[in-house]
């Protein structure tokens, strides 16, 4: 048994052939107009895994990165409004102390009240300090401002501070496993156990309007100096989260490093493996060139009809 070549059967493998060699060739020069050498997994089965790969642990890089880029800014914001409350408490430790000074009188007694009411104002607003519309010191519920006065005196001053916002601070993910907390819990910042920013205030203002108190030198001095030892104390709880923000930031800042290093070399791992060989692809077009010149100049002779085919 035997199969009869036909003239008819060799031009349609040589225009088969021509067609597959023009189609090989339009995909190289399509490599080197795009830049591109892997668009299609059947392009390189094994190299579009990696591409896969190498795509997929950069735009989780991308995230990890971007995320500590939000978290970066909301403890810097953070810690800008715990600047200012220190600033505050210096300011009444000021007060605290001239109003200690034996040659001051009743009314520089209430101005220096009055002055310390307005730090308690200052100090409610910088506790409910917000960025971008959520507030710092919610925790998780950082939706709405965390700190309210809570009650006040016949003459309006405040005489006591409440907390509505979560007891949990708000964390974010920088990386697998890893959190590192934003907006922290108001009360554990301001209302620390011996250490209440609101309450030391409020009790110098008390101290500075108490009549028995502004009658006695003496006795003024004593609770003066207390409140002193009290500011002293939410002073220091005060720096000791600056300080753990701080802290935070620094290590936010190492971590985005490295992780914008490794994003680097994602990208740069799936460039090499996406990107076209030009000399490789240069030389790939001319050999298809010459091998597609080739089959055309076969090709004609096969396909030009002769007169022995035109008489059968």
């Amino acid at each position: 048994m035997y199969f009869r070549v036909t003239g008819q059967m060799q031009a349609n493998n040589a225009i088969a052939n021509m067609q597959q060699q023009s189609a090989a060739l339009a995909t190289v020069q399509g490599q080197l107009s795009s830049g591109i050498q892997l668009q299609v997994p059947s392009d390189n089965p094994v190299g579009y895994t990696t591409l896969a790969q190498a795509q997929t642990s950069s735009l989780q890089y991308a995230t990890y990165n971007q995320t500590m880029t939000d978290a970066t800014s909301t403890l810097s914001a953070s810690t800008n409004a715990l600047q200012n409350v220190n600033n505050i408490l210096t300011q009444a430790q000021t007060i605290a102390t001239q109003g200690a000074d034996a040659t001051t009188g009743a009314e520089g007694y209430q101005a220096l009240a009055t002055e310390v009411t307005s730090l308690i104002s200052e100090m409610v607003t910088n506790a409910n300090a917000s960025q971008n519309g959520t507030y710092l010191f919610g925790g998780t519920a950082n939706n709405a401002p965390p700190f309210q006065v809570a009650s006040t005196d016949a003459n309006g001053n405040p005489t006591a501070i409440s907390y509505s916002g979560s007891s949990d601070p708000s964390q974010v993910l920088i990386g697998p496993g890893q959190t590192v907390n934003t907006q922290y819990a108001g009360s554990q910042v301001f209302q620390q156990t011996g250490a209440d920013v609101f309450q030391a205030l409020i009790t110098l203002q008390n101290n500075l309007t108490n009549p028995t108190l502004t009658q006695s030198q003496n006795s003024m001095s004593q609770a003066l100096n207390q409140s002193l030892s009290q500011i002293s104390s939410a002073a220091t709880g005060i720096q000791n989260v600056t300080a753990q923000q701080s802290s935070s930031m620094s290590m936010l800042s190492s971590l985005q490093t490295q992780v914008q290093n490794l994003q680097l070399a994602a990208n740069t791992q799936a460039g090499n493996v996406s990107s076209t060989d030009y000399a490789s692809a240069i030389v790939q077009m001319q050999e298809q060139e010459t091998s597609l010149q080739a089959s055309m100049e076969v090709s004609s002779q096969i396909l030009q009809p002769s007169l022995l085919n035109f008489i059968q």
